[in-house]
């Protein structure tokens, strides 16, 4: 039976690691089971904070009900659209990672691009065992594994495309896997993300900084900003939107449970900072 090479290696010792039918294992005898869903927890129990880190399993379920609503595809088009920019420019194929992927939309995205998948490999990690499920779940041609963005079981100088979205990062490890000519993609929220949202649940909005992070070992290459209105109209979605959200587990109950009762559709808007780095 042939062995297929993963683009994950041993997150004990470094190794690369094999895979033969439900098992990854590495030269050094370190063995890790893939799960039903397709994939493989690498996460060792010194690197949890809690016994399941992350993202809670219905904040997870929100975001994929609302992200698969399509009101956030602009901001997957215009990764796709970076992406495509950086490997049309490249001769060699690429490896993309997404590092902290939660439930997997953006990877999802991208893996189903023609020009995209036909000259890449991609891999998500994210510390959320439910997070991780749920992205295997939708069946791409995408490597799936339970990791932190502080110990990300990549080779060094092995990826030509982080993309960081929502995500906490960790410039020692990013700096670490990219290689020399490849690129970062960050994306926070920009100053009025949510404002609509906001005003239904608080009497005073705070924006968000609108500085992109300092990020050791890399430099900017660019900034831009997407910011569009859009509205919610079913009640679901509505409630969606509201429990992916840290709002949702900080604001008073009274006005939770009005905003998810009311039958008013909810106008919002969407703002995105995206940065995109290279290695120093």
């Amino acid at each position: 039976m042939t062995d297929t090479k993963s683009l994950f290696c041993c997150p004990l010792c470094r190794e690369d690691l094999q895979q033969q039918e439900k098992t990854l294992f590495c030269r050094k005898g370190h063995s890790y089971d893939v799960a039903r869903e397709g994939y493989v927890n690498l996460i060792l129990a010194n690197q949890k904070a809690s016994r399941e880190p992350g993202d809670s399993p219905e904040m997870l379920r929100a975001r994929r009900n609302f992200l698969n609503s399509g009101y956030y595809r602009r901001l997957a088009e215009n990764i796709a659209d970076i992406i495509i920019r950086y490997i049309d420019e490249t001769e060699e194929d690429v490896v993309i990672l997404d590092a902290g992927c939660g439930e997997g939309y953006y990877t999802d995205h991208i893996s189903r691009i023609p020009s995209i998948i036909s000259r890449s490999s991609i891999c998500g990690i994210d510390v959320s065992r439910e997070g991780v499920k749920l992205s295997a779940k939708r069946k791409n041609d995408v490597q799936w594994g339970v990791a932190s963005v502080h110990s990300i079981p990549l080779p060094e100088n092995s990826v030509n495309i982080i993309l960081n979205v929502f995500a906490p990062h960790d410039s020692g490890e990013f700096s670490r896997i990219t290689t020399g000519n490849g690129i970062l993609i960050s994306v926070i929220p920009g100053p009025e993300h949510l404002k609509g949202l906001k005003e239904e649940l608080y009497d005073t909005v705070t924006e968000h900084s609108n500085e992109y992070p300092e990020i050791d070992g890399f430099k900017v290459l660019k900034t831009e900003t997407l910011k569009y209105e859009f509205t919610v109209i079913w009640p679901q979605i509505k409630s969606d939107l509201l429990k992916m959200t840290p709002y949702y587990w900080r604001t008073k109950p009274g006005r939770i449970q009005a905003l998810e009762k009311s039958p008013a559709p909810l106008t919002t808007l969407a703002d995105f900072s995206i940065t995109v780095y290279s290695k120093l």
